[in-house]
């Protein structure tokens, strides 16, 4: 390696979370030869010293920035158009590696005032709150660990996760496919061409083999403990590898390139799609590189903060959120799920207003001005409803259907099944034709779960669709197969918000009541509305809201994705990044006299970006879940003939559809006020 790197005795990056020592003399780099020693550090004699500083010094003035470039500002969560399938494909393995990398090692955060922390220092700001966050790191490293490996290769991408689990900064030696550099090196060092190889001049080691590489990174620079998600054997390496299947082998093969005197330095952690796919550039040119490890936790964070006055993920759920996820100052509204069965008497809705004379109660019966409101809706002219079409999309909603899917590989599928689902599959004759089941060629899915107990009047929630806590609760009420009157409180609603602010007393939170004892009391955080008028319960706070509705609905246990705490929180959040705050803001709309229904779950792209509309129209509707094992699924069959989500039912027009794009088509059309 004396070829490779002429590195002073041993350079000097320290792996310290305060500030890191830079070598006196830099680091420079030539292209390997046949005649390259094997040894990876030696001390320069005079000659040979001045002869590679004579060649770095040429390289090295060789190298320039294009004409005329100019760095751009940094831009929280904007994605380049160009750019888009390419960040969506490098998050698929965030989801399958359920986000091991993201966080650094005994990471913990807790809500506090945003004076708390001082402005200067680093923190996650969450409008009034700063996320106050500590972690646990191992002992630092004199000289830098040497990893060679490439991008797209599972085994390497373990390593690399625990580099970002242990808070480690490592000089990468990229060997893509025909590199001419360093992968002979490996052979020349190790005896094989076999990948990651890594080698550690603080105590002398160099191995092969990642689980091994693991092992010894985590006995001698962490607790001793391998996380759990790389502790799986070959479920680990097979997650890994399916992780990049969503970039296609980019980071793989060696695009030829001019070999800097000097590695580059990148400010980056494996978790990140956005530095996934700038890595795989780094890897495909051959650029060694010291990475700068800054995951969540990590104090370089704070370094680079005070480097360049900004962290660019800094504003990510602050100002990023306020417009991707749009969570208002005060979230006022977010509700919980029942099952609510539909009453024999129709519910009528009628505008409300902020007057002492609002009852409390939403559902209340009809009246001469309803039927009058009801008699002023009717479907567009010559509507048709159309044809049902499996798992096509029209071309137009192409991206608005890639975008929405983005929250099912966040939230790992939560909410596709219901609870205790289980599946076999079986002859297709074992089931009756007409019977709902999917049908695989000759064979049928026979699908069984366990239901809980249902509530007699259905329970209403007060949300919105572009919130992450409200999310949570959408999915409790998919796994619990709960049927729900939802009450859209998009932005600047004039209904259902100022509603909310009736039912607690005022418009503040935290909040949360329980009317049948007249008990008001406040909680700690609080995002919530939620009526159940079974029990007389009312309350603000999701993880409260799912801990009610498993407890009284379930079995008692809160599903593994919804007991997380924040992480649970964030990938909520982050869920919602693909449709851009989409169902989060008020268009004037005619509300009708009866609310509408649909078929849907929460995890469906199809069933999503028709319920934005919902929201943003602040239509009241009941959703009929019937998430993969419901019995609603057979019901929905026999009924039409057909299973396929979303399917609206309009009582106000008598209009029953399938398909998502023209259901959105018909909302806007019939709903909308000129």
């Amino acid at each position: 390696m004396a070829g490779v790197l002429n590195i002073p005795k041993y350079p000097s990056l320290c792996l310290i979370p305060g500030k890191r020592r830079i070598p006196n003399r830099p680091i420079s780099i030539v292209r390997a030869s046949s005649e390259t020693p094997a040894t990876s550090t030696t001390t320069s004699s005079s000659s040979s010293s001045s002869s590679s500083s004579s060649a770095d010094q040429k390289p090295e003035a060789s190298f320039r920035a294009p004409p005329n470039f100019k760095p751009p500002e940094p831009n929280p969560f904007a994605v380049r158009p160009d750019q888009t399938l390419d960040l969506i494909g490098a998050s698929l393995p965030f989801f399958l590696r359920l986000g091991t990398g993201l966080f650094v090692n005994g990471y913990s955060a807790s809500l506090v005032s945003k004076d708390e922390i001082p402005s200067n220092q680093y923190a996650l700001q969450l409008y009034d709150y700063k996320v106050k966050e500590t972690s646990k790191i191992g002992p630092f490293l004199d000289k830098p660990i040497e990893i060679y490996e490439y991008e797209s290769c599972p085994f390497c991408r373990k390593v690399r996760e625990i580099v970002a689990v242990l808070d480690l900064d490592v000089l990468f030696y990229p060997c893509p496919k025909k590199g001419p550099t360093f992968r002979p090196k490996v052979a020349q060092m190790g005896g094989k061409q076999q990948f990651p190889y890594m080698v550690d001049p603080n105590t002398g080691v160099s191995m092969y083999e990642s689980d091994d590489i693991i092992k010894y990174l985590v006995g001698k620079y962490g607790d001793g403990t391998v996380p759990a998600t790389l502790s799986l054997g070959p479920l680990t390496t097979l997650t890994a590898g399916f992780a990049m299947i969503g970039r296609m082998g980019k980071g793989s093969s060696y695009t030829p390139s001019n070999l800097p005197p000097k590695p580059l330095e990148i400010w980056a952690y494996e978790g990140s799609p956005f530095c996934k796919v700038t890595r795989e550039v780094l890897v495909e040119l051959e650029l060694p590189h010291i990475m700068r490890s800054c995951a969540r936790g990590s104090p370089k964070r704070q370094i680079l903060y005070e480097k360049v006055g900004h962290f660019q993920l800094k504003d990510k759920l602050g100002k990023a959120m306020a417009g991707v996820l749009n969570i208002p100052k005060c979230p006022s509204l977010c509700s919980i799920p029942g099952k609510p069965r539909i009453p024999s008497r129709p519910i009528s809705i009628v505008r409300l207003r902020a007057t002492s004379e609002t009852p409390t109660s939403s559902t209340t019966s009809s009246t001469a001005k309803d039927q009058k409101l009801e008699a002023s809706f009717g479907a567009p002219p010559n509507f048709k409803p159309p044809e049902p079409k499996r798992f096509q999309v029209r071309p137009d909603k192409i991206l608005d259907i890639i975008g929405a899917s983005l929250a099912l590989l966040f939230r790992l599928g939560t909410g596709v099944f219901v609870n205790g689902y289980s599946a076999s599959i079986v002859s297709k004759d074992e089931i009756p034709s007409n019977q709902y089941a999917l049908q695989l060629d000759g064979f049928k899915l026979k699908e069984t779960s366990k239901v809980g107990p249902l509530p007699d009047k259905p329970i209403e929630i007060y949300e919105f669709e572009s919130c992450p806590f409200c999310r949570k609760v959408r999915e409790i009420v998919a796994v619990l197969d709960l049927d729900v009157l939802f009450y859209p409180c998009p932005k600047n609603g004039p209904t259902f918000r100022p509603k909310v602010a009736q039912m607690g007393g005022k418009q503040q939170f935290p909040y949360m009541a329980v009317a049948s004892a007249g008990l008001r009391f406040k909680v700690e955080t609080c995002l919530w509305l939620q009526v159940d008028p079974n029990t007389g319960v009312s309350m603000y706070e999701s993880d409260d809201i799912i801990k009610y509705l498993v407890g009284k609905y379930g079995d008692g246990n809160v599903p593994p994705l919804l007991s997380l705490g924040l992480l649970t929180t964030l990938t909520a959040g982050f869920a919602m990044i693909g449709r851009m705050g989409k169902g989060s803001s008020y268009t004037p709309s005619k509300l009708p006299p009866k609310p509408l229904e649909l078929w849907a779950y929460e995890p469906s792209p199809f069933c999503k970006v028709t319920r934005e509309v919902l929201v943003e129209l602040e239509l009241p509707h009941i959703i009929r879940s019937c998430a993969r094992g419901s019995p609603k699924r057979h019901i929905l069959f026999e009924k039409v003939g057909h299973f396929q989500v979303p399917y609206l039912e309009d009582p106000n027009t008598g209009v029953q559809m399938f398909e998502s794009a023209e259901i959105i088509e018909y909302l806007r059309a019939t709903y909308t006020r000129p």
